[in-house]
């Protein structure tokens, strides 16, 4: 009303105070741990209210105006091209300027394949050894033997990063003799494929056939006593072994082919069971037959007038 007494009409509009708006969710690969590619797909939740969206690796809240705000609700993000940990923040902008709490997600970028380093023996016979090691911890691995017309494998329990002892059974892998190829290929956490070098290596599990020859059964030699004796394969080490009522008293390391020892450490007139024991290079041991009653003379009988 006026002071003239006219009454005037009264208008209204409805308007809301609104100073907040809810802090979104944000999640990077489905939720993964690692990731081999440095792009990654963007899961966002609690953004109805939501205008502007701004996502980076860069912590602090971002104001109103900056050039980085985007207009629609972002699916994928770059990480850079460098490996490591990534922590990714989100802010979201209501259509009046607000702007909301930090949502942060991490993820591990690995683009780099782990480092296999597998060390074997040149041959084994059942009890296969040998190590290798690892640059990083891997989620799976699986050593293979190549060759003899198989291809057989076993997955490795041992997946930390480090140096690992192989502890596998020939004929438990279903193993025939003869020579393989040996690698390790596995899978690290990131997804990315690795493969160790290549092994040459011979499975092995003859037992060798040793022939011993000389000393002979019911013969007798003096102080320099004759060997002679033969194997089918190289051996690493082989024995000459004498006994006496079943006790060893004397063992010397020989050779194959024809040699001569010295028997000084035996008694002069007793008589001995004699063999050759012997390990091949792949650790089967063998042996000879037994000698029976050889015995050793070291004395000239004294002659009597």
């Amino acid at each position: 009303l006026d002071i003239a007494g006219n009454r005037g009409q009264v208008s209204s509009t409805n308007w809301q105070y609104d100073a907040s708006i809810a802090t979104p969710t944000i999640t990077l690969n489905q939720g993964a741990l690692f990731t081999n590619a440095a792009t990654v797909s963007v899961g966002v939740g609690n953004d109805a209210e939501a205008a502007g969206w701004l996502i980076g690796t860069t912590a602090g809240k971002p104001a109103e105006d900056d050039p980085q705000w985007l207009a629609e609700e972002p699916s994928n993000f770059w990480l850079g091209a460098v490996d490591g940990t990534r922590s990714v923040y989100l802010w979201t902008r209501d259509a009046v300027g607000n702007i909301s709490a930090t949502a942060t997600a991490s993820i591990v970028l690995d683009m780099t394949p782990a480092i296999i380093t597998l060390t074997m023996p040149s041959v084994d016979n059942q009890s296969i050894s040998g190590t290798y090691s690892l640059s990083e911890a891997v989620a799976s691995a699986t050593i293979s033997f190549a060759g003899n017309g198989q291809v057989v494998g076993t997955r490795l329990t041992n997946l930390a990063c480090g140096t690992h002892t192989l502890n596998l059974s020939g004929s438990g892998l279903g193993l025939i003799d003869g020579s393989y190829t040996v690698l390790i290929v596995a899978v690290d956490y990131a997804g990315n494929p690795c493969e160790s070098n290549h092994s040459s290596w011979r499975y092995d599990t003859i037992v060798p056939v040793i022939t011993l020859n000389k000393p002979a059964a019911n013969g007798i030699d003096n102080k320099s006593i004759g060997v002679d004796c033969m194997s089918s394969e190289a051996l690493s080490n082989m024995m000459l072994v004498f006994s006496s009522e079943g006790t060893q008293v004397y063992a010397t390391t020989v050779t194959t082919g024809s040699t001569t020892i010295d028997g000084s450490a035996l008694t002069h007139g007793e008589t001995y069971t004699v063999q050759i024991v012997g390990t091949d290079t792949a650790g089967n041991a063998g042996s000879s037959s037994i000698v029976n009653n050889w015995r050793y003379d070291n004395e000239a009988a004294v002659p009597t007038l």
